[in-house]
């Protein structure tokens, strides 16, 4: 295959930013419930939220919309913006890891929302929770229980979500951020309960919680494979490696994910030697996306991990690519992305196992370390020039 077909392949374009799921977003915003103090700025705000993906990418995380609702927050006369905004606020600044800050503005939130909704059940319900907690009078498990007798099975479903997000790794931080955790459970009971509140579509902030969650496992996934390549010369870690012909398929194979088993942070992984063949992961672990649901989400395995490597990106055939310092765009080359299979992107299959699970986009790593969000047009426009055919559609469709 000639070179320059490869690097078509391994690298997906930066272009088409006006694709990134911004006919979605319009179709949400529209859909979101409607109050008497809604202005326009209100309404670019929340578009700006649920455009924003949770990355290391400047362009595509939640600080235009913390400016657009801080600015409405700080300058309105009208008591229900306000807190509207600060919500937003609240939700933005934790999906971007800001948990201090996050918590300040749920606090605000409850007091203002202490006599405006004072009759609303979940607000109330709100507020003797999150009081409870900050003075450690229950734990966060029986919260959960209150909640979900109260009929509010989402909201606990969410501030689950929300805790599990907070305590994934943050690789590229400069500093892990430390938060009371008294106040962090706090905060996302006010974030779940006055979603209830407002009457905010669940399933979307949900899908913010998982995505946020996913990018988080990509980020500590990235930094384990760069470090492998510093431990073996600069060398990538292979797709997989056949270790015994046993006649029985995957017994007798390693996958990346086996042959990284000590770079992985993933419990099950512990049970095996490093060259074992299939093996059960953790639901719930670092090989897991959250977006992932039902059978699919309990049958994870070494070989079928929620995330797949980039199968071009690590072939040893072609001039030597296999090394991390010899990539010619490393910022601009997939490694690791959404998947229903160990690898994706590939000279035969092409596209057929990247999984859209995000805003109809997939997370991505690159070789340099970052994570980013790519629509489905984005990566299907951009690899249209891999063998100057679509590989990923349908046998006869052309």
């Amino acid at each position: 295959m000639k070179k320059r077909v490869v690097v078509g392949m391994i690298v997906l374009c930066l272009g088409m930013k006006f694709l990134c799921g911004a006919a979605e977003n319009e179709k949400l915003a529209t859909a979101l419930p409607v109050f008497s103090g809604e202005t326009k700025e209100y309404t670019d705000a929340v578009k700006l939220f649920l455009d924003a993906k949770r990355s290391d990418n400047q362009q595509r995380n939640y600080g235009s919309s913390i400016e657009a609702f801080r600015k409405i927050a700080d300058f309105t006369d009208n008591l229900e913006l306000r807190v509207r905004s600060k919500y937003y606020l609240a939700l933005a600044m934790f999906l971007q890891r800001d948990f201090p800050y996050a918590s300040l503005y749920a606090k605000q939130v409850l007091a203002l929302g202490k006599d405006m909704y004072k009759a609303n059940t979940f607000a109330v319900l709100a507020g003797n929770l999150s009081a409870k907690l900050d003075n450690s009078e229950v734990s966060f498990a029986e919260v959960r229980s209150v909640m979900a007798a109260q009929k509010v099975e989402k909201s606990a479903q969410l501030t689950e979500e929300l805790r599990r997000f907070s305590e994934t790794l943050d690789t590229y931080a400069a500093e892990p951020v430390k938060v009371n955790a008294e106040n962090l459970h706090s905060t996302v009971v006010v974030l779940s309960l006055y979603a209830i509140v407002f009457n905010l579509p669940m399933d979307v902030l949900m899908e913010k919680a998982h995505q946020a969650e996913c990018v988080s496992h990509l980020h500590e996934l990235i930094a384990d494979w760069r470090k492998y390549c510093q431990d073996h010369d600069g060398k990538s870690v292979p797709i997989n490696v056949k270790i015994a012909n046993t006649g029985k398929g995957w017994e007798g194979t390693a996958t990346w994910v086996n042959l990284m088993q000590s770079y992985i942070a993933d419990p099950e992984l512990k049970k095996v030697q490093p060259r074992s063949g299939n093996i059960l992961l953790s639901t719930g672990g670092i090989l897991s996306c959250p977006s992932v649901t039902g059978a699919d989400s309990n049958n994870i395995q070494s070989c079928r991990p929620h995330y797949g490597m980039n199968h071009v990106a690590v072939i040893k055939d072609v001039g030597g690519w296999e090394y991390l310092n010899k990539m010619p765009a490393p910022e601009q080359t997939v490694i690791l992305m959404d998947s229903k299979s160990h690898y994706i992107i590939g000279p035969t299959w092409g596209l057929l196992y990247i999984e859209y699970r995000h805003s109809d986009g997939v997370n991505c790593a690159f070789a340099d370390g970052h994570v980013d969000w790519r629509s489905r047009a984005e990566v299907e426009e951009s690899s249209k020039n891999w063998q100057g055919c679509a590989p990923w559609q349908p046998q006869g469709v052309k």
